[in-house]
């Protein structure tokens, strides 16, 4: 392909929508498909030097740089020769930087318009940045790296002002990039075992007004963090199935539903973790999914709401489902060759509608310092914000930074409930608690 009026040769001026970003893009429609993150740096940045990292970034990873565009018969994505003239890092001088940086992150983002990437920064005693991204260019793994990818580029480039990192311009960014890692014969098993489980009861929508926009945050400190983890060592499962089960437990503490009905969750599962480098070949989606379907059992104990939850993840793991649920979506897009029109009306209203209304639990998992490390200047916090979606779809954020855990909600306070919200943040964080 021609190169185009771009900085470097190696960039091209369209790249493939895989069919992952094809149904990231459709299932926009069910929130406002973006990604959202504050760093907190312990002063003040080069502003400079920072936006020039962003457009290095766009160009280390092309299709960042890219808009989505409708071809023919699927979309694709063109790279934009106009990214020089764009200020990708405005400087906001204000008194309360993290209200102001809110306000940005609710604003909405264009995929038709490039970049896929937008940034603030926003400058009072202390600088904090926001970067958000665009949901159908990349999962929240991918997010995750994009983060390092940008605090590399600014690191770099602090020492070398002539740092330039070489594009990425032919990254593998499909899922069926882990075949080669699994085999065919594991993606052929893990197929008898695609679930999605009927929907029983969920969060009410109080609307149909989807304008709002609210993001909710909560930590456990470093200290009851580390009880928390000894506790999951203690019992040998895993620090996600302690988490999920608090989550169940607020879900049901909340929404008081009937006993016996059970209640799936989606659970998303970076898939990065079968490459043998933790990494996919590019930025891009490359999850899984678990669905976990749990009933309420009035006035259960934790322990034994834990042992139903880890039975059913463990019987997943061994099963690898969330293969299973990345194959039966990919191969529902036929490698994303199917017609646009035809995906969006066979497939939309009967499956991804379907799992847009089940509530979500997104372990993130750890990001430290040396995950995003901008040098010598320090960064002292990160919050992490998935898609605002709209109800009864509500997504639950989980993550780590450094010792300490956070939880995030991002959801529309003009459709939901806020106190249910609100009431669902407070229930998880007791639930956890209870255990030290």
């Amino acid at each position: 392909m021609a190169a185009g009026p771009f900085n470097n040769d190696k960039i091209q001026e369209f790249y493939r929508a895989s069919a992952t970003d094809q149904l990231m893009f459709i299932n926009n429609s069910n929130s406002d498909g973006q990604m959202h993150s504050l760093i907190t740096f312990s002063g003040r940045v080069d502003a400079g030097l920072m936006a020039r990292s962003i457009r290095l970034s766009l160009d280390a990873e092309p299709v960042l740089g890219c808009r989505m565009t409708k071809g023919p018969f699927r979309l694709r994505w063109q790279r934009s020769d106009s990214l020089d003239s764009i200020d990708l890092c405005p400087v906001i001088e204000t008194v309360d930087a993290l209200n102001e940086a809110l306000r940005f992150m609710a604003a909405p983002m264009d995929t038709f318009t490039a970049p896929q990437i937008q940034a603030r920064l926003f400058r009072s005693d202390r600088d904090v940045l926001c970067v958000k991204m665009t949901h159908a260019v990349a999962d929240g793994g991918g997010f995750k790296e994009y983060l390092e990818l940008l605090s590399s580029i600014y690191r770099h480039a602090c020492l070398d002002p002539g740092y330039r990192p070489v594009p990425n311009s032919r990254g593998n960014r499909s899922p069926w990039q882990l075949e080669k890692h699994v085999g065919l014969s594991t993606l052929a098993q893990s197929s008898l075992h695609i679930t999605i489980p009927g929907l029983e009861w969920c969060f009410p929508v109080t609307s149909s007004d989807y304008s709002g926009r609210s993001f909710l945050t909560a930590e456990i400190g470093p200290e009851r963090s580390a009880a928390i983890r000894a506790y999951a060592h203690g019992k040998g499962i895993k620090i996600n199935d302690l988490l999920l089960t608090a989550f169940y437990r607020a879900l049901f503490e909340v929404l008081d539903p009937p006993a016996g009905k059970p209640l799936p969750v989606t659970v998303p599962v970076n898939l990065r973790r079968y490459m043998p480098s933790g990494k996919a070949g590019s930025i891009c989606s490359l999850s899984g999914l678990f669905i976990p379907a749990i009933n309420r059992e009035p006035g259960e104990a934790f322990e034994d709401t834990l042992s139903r939850v880890h039975e059913f993840m463990d019987t997943a793991k061994r099963n690898k489902m969330d293969l299973s649920q990345m194959l039966f979506l990919q191969t529902a897009f036929v490698a994303g060759y199917m017609p646009m029109s035809f995906v969006t009306r066979h497939f939309v209203k009967q499956r991804a509608r379907a799992l847009m209304t089940i509530p979500c639990f997104s372990n993130l998992g750890i990001i430290g310092p040396k995950d995003v490390n901008f040098g010598d200047i320090k960064v002292t916090d990160i919050s992490l914000f998935g898609p605002v979606t709209f109800p009864p779809y509500l997504d639950f954020t989980v993550y780590s930074f450094g010792d300490t855990m956070r939880c995030s909600i991002s959801y529309c306070d003009t459709a939901a409930d806020v106190n249910l919200v609100k009431s669902l943040l407070d229930d998880f964080i007791r639930e956890i608690s209870g255990l030290i």
